[in-house]
C-alpha cells in the first residue's frame, strides 16, 4: 500500500501543465504572446522534518504585450496574474519549490507596492556599422532575462521548476525593478557584452 502511495505522489509531484502561446501578430506593430501553466505539487517529508505532508496547486499566467514604434524601437508590457502558492507557501526547504511567479510574488512586486506589474520598459536599438548593435533598455526590467543566458536552465515553465536549477544559485538576479540594461553584438554574433544597473 505503502509502495502505491508513493508511486501516486511521484506522479502527482511531477504533473504540470504549460500553454505557452506563440506571439500573435494583433497588428503590423502591435503583438501579444504569454504563458499559462499549472501545476500540482505533493511533498512528503521524512518524520524528523518539520512540516505537512499534503498537495498544493499553483496557476500563474503572464500576458505580455510589444508595441513595435519603428524598426529601431520598441515598447514591452509583461503582466503577471496568479491563483495559489503551490507548496511555495508550506515547504520547508530554503529555495522554493518553484521558481514561478505565484500568487505572492504577483502582489507587492519587488517590495516596491505595485501588484502585478511586472515589466514594463523601453528599447532602443543602436545599429553600427558591419554588423556590430547595441540594444539600450529602460523601464521595469527583469535582470536574469539579460545576465542569465543559459538556454538549457533557465525557464521555470519548460524546463526545470527548482529555481536552483532555472537561474544560477550563487548569484542574486534583481527582478521587476526600474533599471537600464545594455546588450551589444558583434559581427556574426561573435561576441556579447551586457550590463545592467537598478535605478531604484
Amino acid at each position: 500500500m505503502t509502495r502505491c502511495v508513493n508511486y501516486l505522489l511521484l506522479i502527482l509531484l511531477t504533473l504540470s501543465w504549460v500553454v505557452s502561446v506563440e506571439a500573435a501578430e494583433l497588428t503590423e506593430k502591435l503583438s501579444l504572446n504569454g504563458v499559462l501553466s499549472a501545476a500540482l505539487q505533493c511533498q512528503q517529508l521524512s518524520d524528523d522534518t518539520v512540516g505537512e505532508d499534503t498537495c498544493k496547486m499553483a496557476i500563474p499566467l503572464q500576458p505580455e504585450l510589444s508595441y513595435r514604434l519603428t524598426k529601431h524601437d520598441n515598447l514591452f508590457l509583461k503582466l503577471g496574474f496568479a491563483a495559489g502558492n503551490g507548496l511555495n507557501e508550506v515547504s520547508p526547504f530554503n529555495l522554493s519549490p518553484w521558481g514561478a511567479d505565484l500568487h505572492d510574488d504577483v502582489i507587492d512586486v519587488s517590495g516596491s507596492g505595485r501588484n502585478y506589474l511586472l515589466t514594463a520598459w523601453y528599447e532602443h536599438v543602436f545599429e553600427l556599422d558591419h554588423g556590430h548593435s547595441v540594444d539600450l533598455t529602460l523601464g521595469l526590467i527583469d535582470a536574469s532575462h539579460y545576465l542569465d543566458q543559459n538556454d538549457y536552465a533557465n525557464d521555470e515553465y519548460n524546463q526545470f521548476m527548482n529555481p536552483a536549477l532555472s537561474n544560477a544559485p550563487n548569484t542574486f538576479f534583481p527582478s521587476y525593478d526600474l533599471g537600464v540594461a545594455t546588450y551589444g553584438t558583434g559581427i556574426n554574433g561573435l561576441f556579447r557584452v551586457c550590463s545592467w544597473m537598478s535605478i531604484s
